[in-house]
């Protein structure tokens, strides 16, 4: 397991679910993006206090995906994620896939914060970085 993905990471369960399956037996290329977002969503909305200003919501601005393993039907994935870095409206992740000790895909995302009011980019607040920094590596 790359030591990156257990230092300073957010990690959690993924079920591969039926519906994800392709006809070829593996989960469809599109699914992967799914589980990418789940773990990202988890850390920063569906906490105590969620990682995002007052006022604010996320928006994905680019993710880029590596398929490296197939997955198959049933299986149970580990997805870890970590902050790569914080900027001044975004946040960059780097996260993973593994099934076991095999990692099966890899990606980087950033999300922008954006205001709920104007749906115009907003600035991080400095608290909000400030909480941010366990995440990041």
């Amino acid at each position: 397991m790359d030591k990156h993905m257990t230092l300073k990471s957010y990690s959690e369960a993924i079920q591969v679910r039926f519906k994800d399956i392709d006809i070829f037996g593996h989960v469809n290329n599109a699914v992967y993006n799914e589980y990418y977002e789940a773990p990202r969503l988890s850390l920063l909305m569906y906490q105590q206090e969620p990682l995002v200003d007052i006022g604010a919501y996320y928006v994905l601005r680019h993710i880029e995906i590596e398929f490296i393993n197939e997955i198959t039907y049933p299986s149970t994935l580990r997805s870890f994620l970590y902050i790569k870095s914080i900027g001044n409206t975004s946040i960059t992740f780097n996260q993973a896939l593994y099934l076991g000790d095999v990692m099966v895909s890899r990606a980087v995302s950033t999300v922008v914060q954006l205001n709920k009011e104007t749906k115009n980019k907003q600035p991080l607040s400095q608290t909000l970085k400030e909480r941010l920094m366990p995440y990041l590596f």
